[in-house]
C-alpha cells in the first residue's frame, strides 16, 4: 500500500499552460514475498517474485543478499516481513492544453536531501527497474478529457 499526503500550488499562464509544485510525504507498506507455507511453491497465496524465491532457497549471491537487506532494512529471511517507510518529494508538473479534450503533461519529482531507496523502485523487487532506485523520476503522457 501507497499513501501520499501533501499539498499542490498551481499557477495557469497564456490560457493554455499550467505549472504546478507539489510537496508530499510518501507512505508505503510493502510486502514484497507471500507468507511461506506448506504448499508445492513453499508460499501461501500468489506466486512469489524470483527475489523471494532465491532468498528462500538460499540461492542469492552474498552481494544480492546484502544489498536485499539493506533495501528492506531487515535481517536474515526479513523478505517475509512488512517494509513500512515514508520520505519527503517534490514535484514539479507542467501541463499543455493540445485542444479542447487533450493535456500533455510533464513530471519531475524527487526525493531532495539523502533519503532511502524505496525496495520495490529497484531491479531485484521489479524486473523493470533500474539497479539503483535513483529517487528522481520523469513522467510524459497525455490527458483525455471528455
Amino acid at each position: 500500500m501507497t499513501w501520499d499526503v501533501g499539498g499542490a500550488v498551481s499557477l495557469t499562464a497564456l490560457a493554455h499552460v499550467t505549472i504546478t509544485g507539489r510537496a508530499y510525504a510518501e507512505i508505503w507498506s510493502d510486502r514484497h514475498c507471500p507468507v511461506r507455507g506448506n504448499t508445492p511453491n513453499g508460499f501461501e497465496g500468489t506466486d512469489p517474485i524470483q527475489v523471494c524465491v532465491d532468498m528462500a532457497e538460499g540461492k542469492l549471491s552474498p552481494q544480492d543478499a546484502s544489498r536485499v537487506r539493506e533495501l528492506t532494512g531487515n535481517t536474515g529471511n526479513g523478505l517475509f516481513n512488512r517494509e513500512n517507510g515514508a520520505r519527503f518529494l517534490l514535484s514539479l508538473i507542467g501541463e499543455i492544453a493540445a485542444d479542447d479534450n487533450y493535456n500533455i503533461y510533464f513530471i519531475l519529482e524527487g526525493a531532495p536531501f539523502m533519503q532511502s531507496e524505496r525496495a520495490l523502485f529497484t531491479n531485484l523487487f521489479s524486473g523493470s527497474m533500474p539497479d539503483t532506485d535513483y529517487r528522481v523520476y520523469a513522467r510524459v503522457g497525455v490527458t483525455y478529457k471528455f
